[in-house]
């Protein structure tokens, strides 16, 4: 999947006054992703507790790291797909959550960059919820998946 980070959408980092806002306070903060690593919200249920490095490392180590998952919400079938190693292409792909390119102004040479996940409007607490909970389902069940045929692999030598 192909998408845009840089162009897909801005960040507001200044209230109506001028004044700097945090980034856990802009609103339908659930999480971000900074330099690799993954934080997200408990409003993403047992996402939040993923393992993306192992995902990602064992997926590499099958030689496998293009995955395709199919989720259950909202009575639907929705087909996710993404390569293990980018955890914001997977979430983006929720339909209660928006995974926004994250460059802060102003920042120093040294600085790093990553994403923020924004609640998208129109979804309750339970649905985003409910949405993050499958996702975690669904890389669960695909991990056990990877680690089974990692260990089924005919040994070398």
């Amino acid at each position: 999947m192909l998408v845009d980070w840089e162009n897909k959408l801005a960040i507001d980092y200044y209230d109506k006054y001028g004044d700097p806002i945090p980034v856990q306070e802009l609103p339908g903060f659930v999480g971000s992703m900074w330099d690799g690593e993954v934080m997200l919200d408990a409003s993403l249920g047992k996402l939040a507790d993923f393992d993306w490095n192992e995902y990602g490392m064992l997926a590499d180590e099958l030689g496998e790291a293009e995955r395709k998952l199919s989720i259950h919400i909202d009575g639907k079938v929705l087909n996710i797909e993404g390569e293990a190693w980018y955890p914001q292409v997977f979430i983006d792909q929720l339909p209660s959550v928006n995974a926004i390119y994250d460059e802060p102004p102003d920042q120093g040479p040294a600085a790093g960059s990553g994403y923020i996940f924004i609640a998208e409007d129109g979804f309750s607490d339970d649905q985003i919820l409910a949405h993050g909970n499958a996702l975690c389902k669904a890389l669960s069940i695909d991990l056990k998946f990877i680690n089974e045929a990692i260990n089924n692999q005919p040994e070398q030598g």
